[in-house]
């Protein structure tokens, strides 16, 4: 089981090439503030990203092994780039 997933992703699609991700760490307040009906969001990228975060993982085999770990990796990227 996996819990606790963030997926972030800052991509731009250019054809002449020149712009890979969205800069918006120089908006007013350090980046684009978004409303979500509690606290705000607050996307400050300032660089190309592909990132999946997942805190909580279980793994179990059968009924022989169990292991949990704790753990962020940038695995998105590997992915997008194999298909």
């Amino acid at each position: 089981t996996l819990s606790d997933i963030t997926v972030e992703i800052n991509q731009a699609f250019d054809p002449a090439d020149q712009v890979t991700a969205g800069d918006f760490s120089g908006l007013d307040g350090g980046g684009l503030s978004i409303a979500t009906g509690g606290d705000p969001l607050l996307i400050d990228f300032d660089e190309q990203l592909t990132r999946v975060t997942i805190r909580d993982a279980n793994l179990r085999v059968s009924e022989f092994q169990q292991s949990s770990k704790r753990t962020s990796k940038a695995l998105l990227g590997t992915i997008y780039k194999a298909l």
